[in-house]
């Protein structure tokens, strides 16, 4: 993570379904070890976070639009609920090359209260 974002604000909960479909689609069903990779960046005054595995990758022909699982629909509408057209969320994968999902979204910061 790059200084200039430490403390931007990101939706709770928003990185542990994508953490969680790299471990069990992408990683899991490889004998090897693999690797999952979190990065956030600071792009052209927005807030751009890639989860990214070396793992399996989609299989040929998936469409994120017709998928049938939880995790990435549900981090879509949460996205879409709370910055509307203001965020997006794209997909790079091949098969057996790994999946990276790019999330980019407003960049605001938090401000640090101390609580006595």
């Amino acid at each position: 993570m790059e200084d200039g974002v430490r403390n931007a604000r990101v939706p709770r909960l928003l990185l542990q379904p994508l953490v969680e479909n790299a471990i069990r689609h992408g990683i899991a069903p490889r004998s090897a070890p693999g690797t999952i990779r979190i990065r956030a960046v600071s792009l052209d005054g927005r807030l751009a976070i890639e989860v990214r595995d070396d793992g399996c990758g989609a299989p040929e022909g998936w469409d994120p639009e017709l998928g049938t699982g939880v995790g990435l629909p549900n981090a879509r509408e949460r996205l879409r609920m709370l910055y509307r057209s203001g965020a997006r969320m794209e997909f790079e994968t091949a098969p057996g090359a790994g999946f990276l999902v790019r999330i980019t979204l407003p960049l605001t910061f938090q401000t640090r209260t101390r609580r006595s």
